[in-house]
């Protein structure tokens, strides 16, 4: 074999290496750098194991969606209940410490998203809506699945959600632009008025949680979603809710619920989380 020959065998070599390389590590180097996503051949899939029953699973820092065999039929029904006029509400979830999409404010919107694609394609854009909910940081669901999210058919006009929200899992109390002081809607404080009693009766401890939308700097935001918290603090001691029960923490604008390209998305941004953390004794629900 001729010197030249062996340097273009090495040279083809050094290219199939380089190939290869590519193929099998840039996935996991979109993911990490600049806030991108990896998106694998496995991302969407139905798997044989029981993904904890979730009908929607993902995976930690991933947008992949993967569901069960009964998750057919459970679109099939979700999708028989559609009616003029409805919008289709896709929230994903998502954990504080997971990354942060290019494209999207949450991995909790693009994980809305890719439901979105995948399964509801042909509903018209206009007719969904996206969101995110996000959960504190646990390290349980940095291995395995976990749910990621939830799909409901709501009122068209709701493209800003009520002044006050009742989740299966929390209670969101929203302001107005810049301020400390809630929504002014007689709901919320009739709702405090009688949630007060149940608090105080069951011991149950609360945890709110402030948050903004992203104008202002970190700072700023952190110290008003700090002082949107203490206001609804405020409401429930006046009702008589001991402070020992109450704990108060601000996000600022890290976990956006919304986009925060538009107004109504701003404003659903800007909120406080209400969340029960039953006692020993309490059996009371929110």
């Amino acid at each position: 074999m001729s010197l030249l020959t062996r340097r273009l065998l090495i040279l083809v070599l050094l290219v199939v290496y380089m190939i290869l390389l590519f193929v099998f590590f840039y996935p996991t180097f979109a993911a990490n750098c600049c806030g991108g996503i990896a998106a694998t051949d496995d991302d969407t899939s139905q798997v044989d194991e029981p993904v904890n029953n979730y009908l929607l699973a993902s995976k930690w820092d991933t947008t992949g969606i993967y569901t069960t065999d009964e998750f057919g039929a459970f679109r099939d029904s979700l999708l028989s209940l559609e009616e003029e006029g409805k919008v289709l509400e896709i929230t994903g979830f998502y954990y504080e410490g997971e990354a942060i999409p290019a494209d999207y404010e949450s991995l909790g919107r693009a994980r809305a998203a890719q439901i979105q694609q995948l399964y509801f394609a042909d509903i018209p854009p206009d007719q969904v809506k996206l969101s995110g909910r996000p959960f504190p940081a646990n390290p349980d669901v940095r291995s395995g699945y976990f749910p990621a999210g939830v799909l409901n058919w709501s009122d068209s006009g709701t493209t800003i959600k009520e002044d006050v929200e009742v989740l299966d899992d929390r209670i969101v109390v929203r302001f107005p632009y810049k301020s400390v002081e809630k929504v002014y809607n007689q709901a919320v404080d009739d709702y405090l008025e009688k949630l007060a009693p149940q608090l105080i009766e069951s011991g149950d401890q609360v945890r709110l949680t402030g948050h903004t939308d992203n104008i202002g700097s970190d700072a700023y935001n952190m110290d008003l979603g700090q002082r949107r918290a203490e206001a609804i603090k405020s409401i429930l001691v006046d009702y008589g809710v001991p402070t020992t029960q109450i704990t108060t923490e601000s996000k600022g604008r890290n976990l956006p619920v919304d986009t925060n390209d538009t107004e109504e998305g701003r404003q659903n941004n800007r909120r406080v989380e209400l969340v029960r953390i039953p006692s020993t004794n309490s059996s009371t629900q929110n």
